[in-house]
């Protein structure tokens, strides 16, 4: 009987000390901290947590204020970012409960007092951020790894383009669809399927109906790894994006560091400027499509879409601009003058 008293009691104060703990990292931290979305951490070089963090999305969640207030009296820079379709502006997304702007997120907040300073994504942020705040052209895609996502040694090329949208469900129309713009994809890939007979690799597509006489010049997959991604990227000539309410795309970096051109709709929120003469081309529409897939195919083999990044953004590029935009305007706050660049 004393046994079993003392093994309760021992089981009790564990559980109490767990309770404790957890308490503490939510409402007592200071750096490191490991909080996810909408947070985002800011490291140096040498990855090293710096008492610097991003607000990347709309606070969803009651915890996730309590989080920023937490952040703010530690005295963290708290930076917004617009990672997340046209935030800190209301969602376009239909299918987004954000796309309401009766929602508490948009209601009961003001990002523009929230946050000390934006790294965007615009091409016209004035319609977005209000004029004074200290802000710069700085995106979460800016930093992909580069020496993860490259070209591979045996580099065949079974496809002549790669499409990325996750299926959402049965019915193939939901968030993920209209993010993605999987209508204007369907009539882009009907044209260089059946105008131009190029193949393709539809990722996510697994189980959608395609456009008509496709089926035989598309292969499509469910939710493919990281590996399987990076493997399709260089199975794949180029990389079609058609993606409007879009807040610079991941998979956009991914394929320019995998030596993919990319054709861009113009139109996107985000990720337009990573599009030159020598990684891609724009188009608008269906109608204008033919001549951007005309420009890269007739390019091809003399357009540069990983030396173009690399030169022009990722991590180091574009963390030595953080840390300058950090520096000019925030240096009464956080003291970075011994560090390379900031990164995530």
């Amino acid at each position: 009987m004393y046994e079993i008293n003392l093994v309760l009691v021992i089981l009790i104060v564990f559980f109490l000390l767990v309770i404790i703990f957890n308490y503490n990292q939510e409402n007592f931290f200071a750096v490191p901290t490991n909080h996810e979305r909408p947070f985002v951490n800011v490291y140096d070089e040498n990855r090293n947590q710096l008492p610097i963090v991003l607000l990347s999305h709309p606070f969803t969640r009651d915890n996730s204020f309590i989080q920023y207030k937490q952040y703010k009296k530690d005295n963290f820079l708290v930076l917004g970012i617009s990672s997340y379709n046209e935030f800190p502006s209301i969602t376009t997304n239909k299918h987004d409960v954000l796309n309401n702007p009766s929602e508490k997120a948009w209601t009961d907040y003001d990002y523009m007092k929230v946050v000390d300073g934006w790294l965007h994504c615009f091409r016209e942020p004035d319609q977005h951020i209000k004029k004074g705040i200290p802000r710069t052209l700085i995106s979460e895609s800016d930093f992909c790894d580069y020496n993860v996502y490259k070209p591979t040694e045996k580099n065949e090329k079974k496809y002549d383009f790669i499409y990325i949208c996750p299926k959402d469900n049965d019915n193939c129309d939901g968030w993920v669809s209209t993010n993605k713009n999987w209508k204007l994809a369907q009539e882009c890939i009907s044209i260089m399927c059946n105008k131009y007979n190029m193949k393709g690799i539809l990722v996510g597509r697994k189980g959608c109906k395609l456009p008509e006489g496709c089926a035989e010049n598309c292969e499509t997959t469910g939710f493919l790894s990281q590996l399987k991604l990076i493997e399709a990227y260089n199975n794949s000539r180029f990389i079609l994006i058609p993606n409007v309410s879009d807040a610079s795309p991941r998979i956009l970096t991914e394929a320019l560091c995998c030596n993919l051109p990319v054709l861009l709709n113009y139109n996107i929120v985000g990720g337009w400027k990573y599009v030159g003469n020598q990684s891609g081309a724009f188009f608008k529409s269906a109608e204008d499509f033919p001549q951007a897939l005309e420009y890269v195919n007739n390019n091809y083999n003399s357009l540069t879409p990983r030396k173009h990044y690399i030169e022009n953004f990722s991590r180091q590029v574009t963390g030595k601009k953080f840390k300058k935009f950090v520096e000019k305007y925030f240096n009464n706050k956080v003291d970075i003058s011994n560090i390379k660049y900031l990164t995530l």
